[in-house]
């Protein structure tokens, strides 16, 4: 596979973090190719950080800290990201899932997912096989 840039979808950082046995092959030689580049919005962990405060989920504090020395690029929001979102159909009603979609149109990113939702917008998707 020839160098990529890559969104990596919520569900993925997380099972990337801890929850390795959870990624299907293809995603961690992905994620583990120095020749990519992988980004994690700040969408993503804006969603980790409500989702842990709420104990929904548990993530250490400094989490964001720990996805930057594993090596991933953060991918801020931008105004173009905002305003993207009125090209997208109303396929997921997720707010946090519609403007990750709206950044990978913008970036010309391929999104690394399995949300069946995500997958149906008119974006770069990578299905993992497990």
């Amino acid at each position: 596979m020839k160098a990529k840039s890559f969104l990596v979808d919520t569900h993925i950082i997380l099972w990337a973090s801890h929850q390795s046995h959870r990624l299907p092959l293809t995603v961690r030689e992905i994620l583990t190719d120095p020749h990519h580049r992988c980004y994690v919005s700040l969408v993503s962990i804006w969603e980790i950080t409500i989702k842990n405060q709420a104990g929904k989920i548990e993530v250490p504090k400094n989490f964001s800290r720990i996805i930057e020395s594993i090596g991933y690029l953060s991918l801020p929001i931008t105004l173009d990201h905002i305003q993207s979102l009125y090209q997208l159909p109303p396929i997921h009603k997720d707010p946090f899932d519609r403007l990750i979609a709206a950044q990978c149109l913008v970036e010309n990113l391929t999104l690394i997912t399995t949300d069946k939702n995500l997958l149906r917008y008119p974006i770069k998707t990578l299905k993992p096989n497990h």
